[in-house]
């Protein structure tokens, strides 16, 4: 396979070869580095993916019906990644954590880290995107839906309320 790089990139392959130590010269040896490097994108890119140590823990104690538990992880989750300024991953975590506790009708719990959501997106100043109201869509449509037992009528209330001040 011929492969055709500009000048800029076969200066950035050089420096990227000189850095792990290998010749550029033959071209079978720059298509490997591309090769890795694509390879390495994907591993770093699953890595990123990677569930937490205390997601695996949270979805474990789901697995064995341990919900209290469970439903603490994610706080935990909460309190640390707001401490560490990670909000749009804590998005995504409390946002499956409540799809998670809903699903195995652990409702308080569920009403509690929509709640989280909602406060995270107060506290991160999100800017409002497409994927953040399709999750509000989502965890709203849950509750409206029948099968989902609210302890009160108004249960979900704290958590609408706070996305419409969001």
């Amino acid at each position: 396979m011929s492969l055709a790089f500009s000048a800029i990139q076969k200066n950035f392959l050089s420096q990227f070869l000189l850095l792990l130590k290998v010749r550029s010269s033959p071209r079978f040896r720059v298509f490997i580095v591309v090769e890795k490097e694509l390879v390495w994108y994907i591993v770093l890119a699953i890595v990123m993916n990677k569930p937490s140590r205390l997601e695996q823990k949270a979805q474990s104690c789901i697995d064995k019906g341990e919900y209290y538990e469970a439903h603490q992880v994610y706080r935990t989750l909460y309190f640390r990644m707001t401490q560490q300024e990670k909000y749009v991953e804590l998005l995504d975590v409390l946002h499956s954590g409540c799809k998670k506790m809903a699903e195995v009708s652990q409702f308080l719990g569920s009403i509690d880290l929509a709640e989280l959501y909602a406060e995270t997106l107060m506290k991160g100043k999100i800017d409002p995107s497409e994927k953040v109201l399709n999750q509000i869509a989502e965890m709203i449509e849950q509750f409206l839906n029948p099968s989902f037992s609210l302890p009160s009528p108004d249960a979900h209330t704290k958590f609408i309320s706070t996305c419409v001040k969001w």
